[in-house]
């Protein structure tokens, strides 16, 4: 997720829906729960790109994110073809 906002940022994207499967993160990254220690530094770096941007987070089971993966992988490829 947070390579996902950087990229974003990077292209000048400026509203973003952002959809993960871990509940967890996504309740830490809405406020609804408390902010482990472990997810500390990961879970600031999301919430500090997400200010620079429009951010939109929610859960997704893991069968619908399948889609943003195919996306991201797709996307890669042709980044990695054009040069």
């Amino acid at each position: 997720m947070r390579l996902g906002l950087e990229i974003a940022y990077e292209k000048g994207w400026k509203e973003l829906e952002m959809e993960s499967d871990s509940k967890q993160l996504i309740q830490m990254l809405t406020g609804r729960q408390q902010i482990t220690l472990e997810l500390e530094v990961l879970v600031g770096d999301i919430l500090h790109l997400a200010k620079l941007l429009e951010v939109k987070f929610q859960f997704a089971c893991r069968s619908y994110n399948n889609v943003a993966h195919i996306i991201v992988h797709w996307d890669n490829l042709v980044d990695t073809e054009a040069t």
